[in-house]
């Protein structure tokens, strides 16, 4: 019973290493079914781990004033933003009234050709959305830094509310009944303002405080000596390394990993496996990182002829080691990485 339980062992590590050489080959397969096979077998002989680094949750009157200016500042900024895309569109709607006239330009605008305003004015709807959305998370997380906020709640509150007062501005119809985004339009006779004050209010804010949150929990920080890590090092390894650097990443054998890392040259394929460093030389700790991407090339259509309209491809990432190491292990490591 061991015999045979060695040997399926056998066999299926063989299967594993021929999907990874394929990978690293490059190989073109047949269809998008046979990548999918082989990326769901690698994510189970190599199973995704959670991050070792987790916000403290920490944070400090400072950080909360730093917010609540980067709130005032975000809503200052984006509706300068805002307002000058929706002057944007009305002065295209003045230009060609005063080319044709009011009761020209009504007829024109009803008419088929009609539909390239009707397009424009919902383009620029969608960018002040937009900057409802990226403004606020853009802010939020890195002025955040400013105060060292690793709080993802209060990071998020901030978000949320930025991005919906800067919606509730510009998508409520507060001037005389309408909005100042260009959205008084209907769409098979539904309000599209409805719809924009839907996404501005409720949908767009939601979306930000998930992008700030991500955000926040990827500024890795040292609580001991209080300062943010970077990367450091990132290192690109063939895929075919993936087996021995988990194995020596589980026991913790960092002079094996920095040979391997040093006699290896550089992965040129899509498919890879990377070994990232977070650290910073004043710091009491740091983070080790292995992350595992697997691309399959693959024929769309079979029977039609392969060229390059004909090819797709799939991707996955995810991340197969993490841990925290001391302030000298890191030092060590990136002595023996930086200068391969």
């Amino acid at each position: 019973m061991d015999e045979q339980t060695t040997v399926e062992s056998t066999e299926e590590e063989n299967n594993v290493n021929n999907m990874l050489i394929a990978l690293d080959d490059s190989t073109l397969f047949q269809n998008e079914e046979q990548v999918t096979q082989i990326i769901e077998v690698l994510q189970s002989s190599f199973p995704q781990k959670e991050d070792a680094y987790v916000p403290s949750g920490k944070t400090s009157f400072f950080a909360f004033l730093i917010l609540c200016f980067g709130f005032l500042l975000t809503v200052v900024l984006g509706s300068i933003l805002d307002f000058g895309l929706a002057m944007i569109d009305g002065w295209v709607d003045e230009l060609i009234i005063g080319w044709f006239g009011y009761e020209g330009a009504q007829q024109l605008f009803s008419s088929e050709i009609g539909i390239i305003f009707f397009l424009f004015s919902i383009a620029i709807s969608a960018l002040i959305a937009a900057v409802n959305c990226l403004l606020p998370t853009i802010m939020s997380s890195q002025i955040g830094t400013w105060g060292k906020n690793r709080n993802t709640f209060l990071a998020g509150i901030f978000s949320f509310a930025s991005s919906a007062v800067l919606s509730a501005i510009f998508f409520l119809p507060w001037v005389d009944g309408d909005t100042l985004a260009p959205t008084n339009f209907e769409f098979f006779f539904i309000p599209l303002n409805w719809v924009f004050i839907f996404l501005g209010l409720i949908v767009l804010p939601i979306i930000t405080v998930v992008i700030n949150v991500e955000a926040v929990k990827a500024q890795r920080f040292c609580e001991k000596t209080e300062i943010y890590l970077a990367e450091s090092i990132f290192k690109v390894l063939p895929i075919a390394m993936t087996a021995n650097l988990i194995q020596m990443f589980e026991n913790q054998n960092w002079s094996e990993i920095a040979q391997l890392v040093v006699e290896t040259p550089p992965s040129e394929e899509d498919s890879q496996v990377s070994m990232i460093l977070f650290s910073e030389d004043n710091a009491e700790t740091a983070f080790v990182n292995i992350k595992f991407k697997a691309v399959g090339i693959y024929i769309k259509d079979p029977e039609k002829e392969v060229n390059s309209e004909n090819i797709d491809k799939k991707e996955e990432q995810w991340l197969l080691q993490s841990i925290q190491i001391d302030k000298q292990t890191a030092l060590n490591i990136k002595e023996r990485l930086s200068s391969s």
